[in-house]
């Protein structure tokens, strides 16, 4: 079908859509076929008309049967012309245009009808049949009218001659129809030659705009192209892809349309590029989306600078913007860390006074008295305090776990309750009987259940039932646990919540990760880390409407002694300490009271105030052959020789000489790696009157029988 709709705004429209039959407004990569509709056309408009007049006057003036062949002529014409307008189907028309046009050229020569205008209308003969038909064919039908022709022109008496004409008709004729069939091949080729240098230019055009599309297919951004309004002209696949919608549903439309909008965006980068017609680069997010984008645009200008369309480049950028807050949230993290580890140290210090009094005060009185039992209380609420400094400590970055043998059985209990105070939620407990103990930073444990548990009760707002239990399990190699072979104590903590949808529960661990608006996403993570940091595991089972269980696993030590709970009891009476101590610590109230705690487990005592001085006199003790038999360093001094420092300078002058650490707060880990710093004991602030003297004891103990 050659046919397309024309535009008939004037009179000029509307005789160029009847001359190409519609085909004005169609980009015409086929000369030929244009021309051949245009030639069609004209000979139905023009020789129609002219043989349709000439027809019906000689009709009139009574010469027949010319006029009536004339007339009948010229409706074929005129027939062909309005067949071609309403079907398009040019190859017919060209057929009948070109069998009308040679009958009728062959009857004019025969009737003589041309008169002595042959030599001019036969020009167009062979070039219109070229055209219409093509070369073979037109080639054969303009051979057949030479051949007529001479018949015609110089049989005597031919009988297809009905008329004369002069010799110089006859003379011009032949030369004539040959010059013109010369002209028409000419014209015909160059037309061919044309047309391959379109299709050849067209072909180029398709591969290059096939190239483009395949590389703006390729890139895995948003590319997308739009008209001064904003609306679509057109994107990369990925753009779709994006969207989520075919080229149909998003091209012509606006492009704050396709997320939902009745407005550009505020602010817009095309609206930008627009007003400044340079480059422009906004980053927002969009509500609509969920995602944060990155959204650049470029104006594309004609020479005159005026835009054409403009540019849009769009790239996800939500992952990035989630890592820039995470970074800034743990750099908060970190100052607050900071500033907990400071408060921890600073506090750890005036507890390890209170606690130091409180022991040598109770040392003072009897077991049964009242005030003994007072003293008992205060140095319980000054244990709950060092937790609390703990919690900090692990929060800082100097939370590695300084572990202590314990039974998880009262620790849980107590950090439980701690956690559902105030709350519409209960718990009970179910500990087996015979409970390995395990080794444990009782502040970090602490917090680990306290954040678990407060999970629990968040996930039942309305109230109800915390389960606590613990029982001694073992893992041995057959196992499928992710734990290594051994005996651990499994704690569980199940709630009566609604359960976690199983698409968050590989997420819960991570850091942030909550489904709660007041949530900080911190608790099951630190929790995680905590269990970790112990060489046990921390898992959940959930199922929707069926609560959630959490289970922590600790490596398991040893079963404790009748009755005992470490941390219990009064503490150890005065004496039984041999030799003297060198005690190093910046803090005087410190260096006081472990000063009192050592003279009342018997042993004598030096204080100094930083590794300097500690050095110096060490090496004065070791000179007058009265050496100390064991040192207790500070870890951390402001301004001064901190302990690891003073360690390296002792054990110059004495390998064996048992140091020990102590220190509320540390950002390296020396506390729980201490034996490999080269220290023999350790000693975490604030610490009770028994818990010197059995540090002391075992490092004691441990020297006399490396010497002995």
């Amino acid at each position: 079908m050659y046919r397309i709709k024309g535009h008939y705004g004037s009179f000029s429209k509307l005789f160029a859509n009847i001359i190409t039959s519609g085909g004005q407004r169609r980009e015409q990569t086929d000369i030929g076929l244009f021309v051949r509709v245009i030639l069609v056309n004209t000979i139905g408009i023009i020789a129609g008309a002219c043989l349709l007049a000439f027809g019906i006057l000689d009709t009139i003036q009574g010469i027949q049967p010319t006029g009536g062949v004339i007339v009948v002529a010229g409706l074929l014409v005129v027939g062909n012309f309005f067949f071609l307008r309403r079907t398009g189907k040019i190859k017919p028309a060209s057929w009948v245009a070109a069998g009308l046009l040679w009958a009728g050229f062959a009857f004019l020569l025969s009737t003589g009808g041309s008169g002595n205008t042959g030599p001019l209308w036969i020009y167009t003969l062979p070039g219109s049949l070229l055209i219409l038909v093509g070369i073979k064919i037109g080639s054969g039908l303009t051979a057949l009218f030479f051949l007529y022709s001479a018949i015609t022109l110089f049989v005597p008496d031919s009988p297809l001659l009905f008329t004369s004409y002069p010799p110089e008709f006859t003379q011009r004729f032949i030369p004539t129809l040959l010059t013109a069939t010369a002209l028409g091949y000419v014209f015909e080729y160059m037309r061919i030659a044309s047309q391959r240098a379109i299709l050849r230019t067209t072909e180029q055009e398709k591969e290059h705009i096939l190239l483009l599309d395949s590389v703006l297919d390729a890139i895995p951004d948003l590319i997308g192209i739009q008209d001064l309004d904003h609306r679509i002209i057109r994107y990369n696949q990925a753009g779709y892809d994006f969207l989520d919608i075919s080229p149909e549903e998003a091209i012509g439309k606006c492009c704050y349309q396709l997320i939902g909008r009745n407005e550009p965006c505020r602010p817009c980068a095309t609206a930008k590029a627009i007003e400044t017609k340079k480059p422009a680069h906004v980053e927002r997010y969009f509500d609509g989306l969920k995602l944060w984008l990155d959204c650049r645009s470029y104006p594309v200008l004609d020479d005159k600078g005026t835009i054409l369309y403009i540019v849009e480049h769009l790239r996800d950028i939500t992952s990035r913007k989630t890592m820039e807050a995470e970074a800034l949230r743990a750099q908060k993290l970190e100052s607050l860390g900071t500033l907990a580890g400071g408060i921890a140290h600073d506090f750890n210090n005036i507890l390890t006074a209170i606690l130091g009094n409180i022991s040598c005060a109770r040392m003072e009185l009897a077991a049964d008295s009242e005030t003994t039992r007072d003293l008992a209380e205060a140095e319980r609420a000054c244990l709950q305090a060092k937790n609390l400094t703990q919690q900090l400590l692990t929060f800082s970055r100097g939370g590695q776990p300084v572990k202590n043998s314990l039974r998880a059985e009262n620790l849980v209990r107590e950090a439980t309750k701690l956690a559902l105070s105030g709350s519409n939620c209960r718990a009970e407990f179910s500990f087996a009987p015979g409970l390995w103990t395990i080794e444990a930073d009782p502040g970090q444990l602490h917090q680990a259940i306290s954040n678990i548990v407060l999970n629990a009760a968040q996930a039942m707002p309305q109230g109800g039932t915390i389960l606590v239990s613990a029982v001694n399990t073992t893992i041995d190699e057959e196992s499928e646990s992710a734990l290594p072979p051994g005996n651990y104590v499994e704690v569980a903590i199940r709630d009566e919540g609604s359960g976690i949808p199983p698409q968050y529960l590989e997420k819960v661990f991570d850091p942030y990760f909550t489904t709660r608006p007041t949530g900080t996403g911190l608790g099951l993570a630190t929790a995680y880390s905590i269990v970790k940091n112990h060489g046990g595991a921390l898992g959940l089972e959930s199922s929707e409407g069926n609560g959630t269980t959490a289970f922590l696993h600790f490596p398991a030590t040893r079963s404790l002694g009748p009755g005992g709970k470490p941390g219990q009891g009064n503490p150890r009476k005065a004496g039984g300490g041999r030799g003297r101590i060198l005690v190093m610590d910046d803090d005087a109230r410190v260096r006081e009271v472990v000063e009192r705690m050592l003279q009342h487990l018997g042993y004598e005592v030096s204080a100094v105030s930083d590794g300097k001085d500690a050095i110096e006199d060490f090496r004065r003790r070791l000179a007058e052959g009265n050496p100390y038999a064991a040192v207790i360093l500070d870890l951390t001094v402001p301004g001064g020789m901190g302990g690891k420092e003073a360690l390296r300078k002792i054990r110059k002058l004495s390998a064996s000489i048992p140091v020990v650490v102590s220190s509320g707060y540390s950002t390296e880990g020396t506390m729980s790696r201490f034996a490999e710093e080269g220290f023999t004991g350790v000693l975490a602030k604030p610490y009770r009157l028994n818990e010197l003297a059995e540090v002391l004891s075992d490092c004691l103990s441990l020297d006399r029988e490396t010497a002995g």
